[in-house]
């Protein structure tokens, strides 16, 4: 069964890497992310009500509207484009989102055993109005990156290769 790749540039990438035994999506890596739950109704008793509607009251005791947030954890997944042999994980980028770059951040932050490098097709700006480039924002988070293509020092580099043991699949439950 043939890849599907999700870009042409990603297919550029694998015909590049073609013979290094690098693996295309096989690892999943778990992170996780906080959200905030804001409800519509707090008692003073803590009993939480929701409902749209001008609700002030319920059973004579005044009730707060929206004055409570709750903060929650949801585990999310990371499937790296490429793992190279020797463990380092290869990302493929034509377009660098705000939201893939605060889920890099994260995967640093909460996975730093593991060795993310990009590769971008363009050194473009972070948005329209940023005079950020990709490069400039991997520089000063600590990524390594590339233009174009794998660079063959990467590949040749000497590592431990990355097992699914290496990463950290058990998120604290309480």
């Amino acid at each position: 069964m043939a890849i599907r790749y999700r870009s042409k540039f990603e297919e550029e990438i694998a015909k590049k890497l073609k013979g290094t035994r690098a693996r295309y999506e096989k690892l999943v890596i778990p992170f996780y992310k906080i959200h905030t739950y804001k409800p519509d109704w707090v008692l003073p008793n803590g009993i939480i009500i929701e409902g749209k509607g001008r609700f002030t009251s319920y059973e004579g005791t005044r009730a707060r509207y929206e004055k409570l947030v709750i903060p929650f954890y949801k585990i999310h997944t990371y499937k790296p484009d490429w793992v190279l042999p020797n463990g380092i994980i290869i990302e493929g980028k034509g377009r660098f989102t705000s939201y893939d770059r605060a889920k890099h951040l994260l995967i640093k932050e909460q996975q730093p055993n593991l060795d993310i490098r990009f590769v971008f097709k363009y050194d473009n700006k972070l948005h329209k109005t940023s005079k950020t480039r990709y490069s400039e924002w991997c520089n000063r988070h600590g990524f390594k990156y590339s233009f174009t293509e794998v660079p063959k020092q990467w590949i040749n580099e000497k590592k431990i290769p990355i097992t699914v043991s290496d990463v950290e699949v058990s998120l604290k439950k309480d």
